[in-house]
């Protein structure tokens, strides 16, 4: 929670050099996102999100920390709605969430009505 109170304070200081990017938008469209971080940084693309990940070379510790390098999956968006089990979990952490749960929904449009 208190990851969520430092990104609350950061985007309120309304720092222009700050981006945020939401998983949901990554995993669904990474060539738009990608595009957009280019503009954002005044950088230039060079290859496709699906050609970055065959050319890296992480290190071990990397390698475990990400689980291994894979490709992109669209399934992970919204996973917990085709879960009886993390519907459930999520829905008996709602109160504990408060104010937290309201913030994140409203500011990057996601639904609160677990």
């Amino acid at each position: 929670m208190e990851e969520i109170k430092a990104l609350s304070l950061l985007m309120a200081s309304g720092r222009e050099h700050v981006k945020v990017i939401r998983y949901k938008d990554l995993v669904s469209d990474p060539i738009r996102m990608q595009a957009e971080l280019a503009v954002f940084l005044g950088a230039e693309t060079v290859m496709s999100p699906e050609e970055i990940s065959p050319s890296l070379r992480l290190g071990e510790s990397t390698q475990i920390a990400m689980h291994g390098v894979r490709k992109i999956d669209t399934n992970s968006v919204g996973k917990y709605h085709r879960d009886p089990r993390k519907l459930e979990y999520l829905r008996s952490i709602r109160g504990q969430l408060g104010e937290t749960l309201l913030w994140i929904s409203a500011t990057f449009d996601y639904d609160n009505g677990i």
